[in-house]
């Protein structure tokens, strides 16, 4: 296993990522349209690891809580966000993962052929209207799910 980065709850973040407190009163909700929560989970934290912004930690962090032991090979490529492609993921082998918002995942998706679910749009709009941020997550065929950033009860 010598070309595998391990990580566990305790230890957030590679050597690439400092980690940040997490604000205790946030919390994520992990809504799969595809798979496990904890499935989701684990593509939303890989998915991060390419957004250093804030958001992006906080996400990674509770993510990480919720999937347990990440493996992640050191060959993988991060694929960071841009003006003109506002997804971010990362690059693993044959499979590619990527998180933005839904109208960033729907293109991405289509564009490589894969399918995305009608029912995201209810699940996004509904979270919004509550006053929470969705990020949609996805693979190289399908989207995943969303995960509600929410502040805790």
């Amino acid at each position: 296993m010598k070309n595998v980065i391990f990580l566990t709850p305790e230890d957030p973040f590679s050597t690439k990522h400092q980690s940040v407190p997490t604000d205790t009163q946030m919390e994520a909700v992990f809504i799969p349209t595809t798979g496990s929560e904890e499935e989701l989970a684990l593509a939303a934290y890989l998915s991060c690891l390419a957004d250093p912004s804030p958001a992006g930690k906080l996400i990674a962090e509770l993510a990480l809580r919720k999937a347990g032991q990440v493996l992640i090979p050191q060959d993988s490529k991060l694929v960071f966000s841009s003006q003109s492609n506002q997804v971010c993921g990362i690059n693993l082998h044959d499979h590619m993962i990527r998180k933005g918002s839904i109208n960033a995942i729907e293109e991405w998706v289509r564009n490589i052929s894969g399918y995305f679910h009608c029912r995201i749009r209810s699940i996004v709009s509904q979270i919004l209207s509550k006053g929470g941020l969705a990020i949609v997550i996805a693979n190289e065929t399908v989207d995943l799910g969303v995960v509600y950033l929410r502040y805790a009860k």
